[in-house]
């Protein structure tokens, strides 16, 4: 749910693939990338 929230703020794909891979959750987040619904802003 983080991760949707950086995107849906504006934060960049780069940045939130970056703080996925520091926090080690970097698996799950490629698996939920399909899965989320980013609106543009």
């Amino acid at each position: 749910m983080g991760f949707y929230l950086l995107e849906r703020f504006g934060f960049a794909e780069e940045f939130v693939n970056t703080v996925a891979h520091i926090m080690e959750y970097e698996a799950q987040w490629q698996l939920m990338k399909a899965d989320r619904l980013v609106l543009p802003g």
